[in-house]
């Protein structure tokens, strides 16, 4: 079960779109179709269901998730970069974080919040998490915009393609 957001609802919800266009198409089909169906009673743009009990819902960052939940959340892009500099819509976003996002992990120890983001702001998502402290259970991957000569290091194995310095992710 998958709860997606992004930082507006209608990229959210290109990005299921997305999805289930690939869980549709005849080449995953013929690879994995037998393992589970679209329900037809449940299957929209931000919100589809399948006979195995899992789901997807995309929604804005700032939309109420209030009796929803995920055993994988998505956070792709909280921030949206004409916003990053406002003070006021950096911190709506670390508000609906706080307050509703990371409490809607159906289970808290087996599940997973992901958040992918482009460094935008030192107000920014990133920036609370890491002003927290607390990183037990958490994978940070920095990867640098601008190729300093040396691999980054990462703990999921992710190598860098890139081989000249300052080349540009």
């Amino acid at each position: 079960q998958f709860l997606t957001l992004s930082h507006s609802e209608k990229l959210a919800t290109r990005d299921a779109v997305f999805t289930r266009r690939l869980l549709s198409s005849p080449w995953y089909q013929t690879l994995f179709g037998d393992s589970f169906k679209f329900t037809g009673d449940q299957n929209e743009k931000q919100r589809y269901q399948n006979d195995a009990h899992g789901h997807r819902i995309a929604l804005g960052i700032q939309s109420r998730v209030t009796g929803e939940g995920g055993d994988v959340i998505i956070v792709d892009d909280p921030h949206g970069a004409e916003e990053a500099l406002s003070e006021a819509s950096c911190q709506s976003v670390l508000d609906a974080y706080d307050g509703m996002i990371s409490t809607r992990l159906n289970d808290p120890v087996r599940g997973a919040i992901i958040i992918v983001m482009q460094r935008l702001s030192e107000m920014d998502l990133t920036a609370h998490l890491m002003s927290k402290g607390n990183f037990e259970g958490w994978v940070n991957v920095a990867i640098p915009m601008r190729y300093t000569g040396t691999s980054f290091s990462s703990p999921l194995s992710i190598k860098d393609p890139r081989t000249e310095k300052d080349q540009l992710l």
